[in-house]
């Protein structure tokens, strides 16, 4: 494994530590890992920004999860950039539902962040 998909692992280990944590405020661990002008599509075709996201993580917008799961990880390492994408699995109130998660990474001043990020809902 390169040091590269390493980082990426732990970066996207941080993304679910956002989601699933019942911390009330999880935003400054998505501060830290989405570039200032990412661009995120949502399931429905949306477009989001960073601040959106942000604001989605603190209260009182912030949604909680009894349970989040991440399967079929795939990491491609292209050096100064990564490409991850993976199944998320969401529980919440004995509902349940997933998205096919995938993001781009770009290393920004020593740190990498999400440059573009797409999520859709899947069966």
């Amino acid at each position: 494994m390169t040091d590269t998909k390493k980082e990426i692992l732990d970066c996207e280990a941080r993304i679910r530590l956002a989601d699933a944590s019942p911390e009330p405020d999880t935003s400054s661990i998505l501060n830290d890992l989405l570039s200032d002008d990412a661009v995120l599509v949502g399931p429905q075709g949306q477009i989001f920004t960073k601040s959106f996201i942000l604001d989605a993580h603190r209260p009182p917008n912030k949604v909680f999860f009894d349970h989040v799961a991440v399967t079929e990880m795939v990491v491609r390492d292209l050096g100064t950039a990564a490409a991850v994408s993976c199944r998320a699995e969401f529980q919440r109130a004995g509902q349940t539902f997933s998205l096919r998660c995938t993001r781009v990474w770009h290393k920004e001043n020593g740190s990498w962040r999400i440059v573009l990020g797409t999520v859709t809902g899947v069966t």
